[in-house]
């Protein structure tokens, strides 16, 4: 009996270096356990989901990894109507995913708050600093938990930074 293969999908910014890990990630999965193979749908643009357009997977693909959040003027419960919409199984790898209908693939936002405080004060820093994109509902949570985790041990967050930069890396907006 010859074994089932599936083929797992990705759709999301090409140019986003945080995405391209995921990939790396996916791939090195696949090589070492068989049964899987790989559709690369990553795109230079993200589909303005707002109107509806057919989604790139539909008919191509077992299950889809996603790495785009929610969509400026749309609801989380929209934004996975539409990815739902697909036909096919689908995951998150951002923290921007709020219906609990698609599942996220990432850290857990409280956890990881109190790692960054723990070890920022180990290291006797004074300041706290969170910079955030501006439209991220995962990003602001990101910056909730981590004031919360640092009130609990008599610090606080000086000041939130958020931008409204959006893709690719960071390092050109803070030289």
């Amino acid at each position: 009996m010859t074994q089932r293969e599936y083929l797992i999908g990705t759709y999301g910014l090409v140019h986003q270096e945080i995405f391209h890990r995921t990939v790396i990630g996916v791939l090195r999965y696949f090589k070492d356990h068989p049964g899987f193979r790989f559709r690369d749908l990553r795109v230079s643009a993200l589909f303005d989901i707002a109107k509806d357009p057919p989604q790139p997977w539909r008919g191509k693909v077992d299950g889809m990894i996603l790495a785009f959040g929610n969509t400026a003027g749309m609801t989380a419960a929209q934004t996975a109507d539409w990815a739902l919409g697909g036909g096919v199984p689908v995951v998150s790898v951002t923290a921007d995913w709020l219906d609990p209908r698609v599942p996220t693939i990432c850290f857990d936002r409280q956890i990881l708050a109190e790692l960054a405080a723990g070890h920022f004060l180990e290291c006797e820093c004074q300041s706290f600093l969170f910079f955030g994109y501006l439209h991220s509902v995962g990003s602001q949570y990101r910056a909730d938990e981590y004031r919360k985790a640092l009130r609990k041990r008599g610090k606080n967050l000086i000041e939130v930074i958020t931008n409204d930069y959006y893709g690719g890396s960071y390092e050109d907006e803070i030289q």
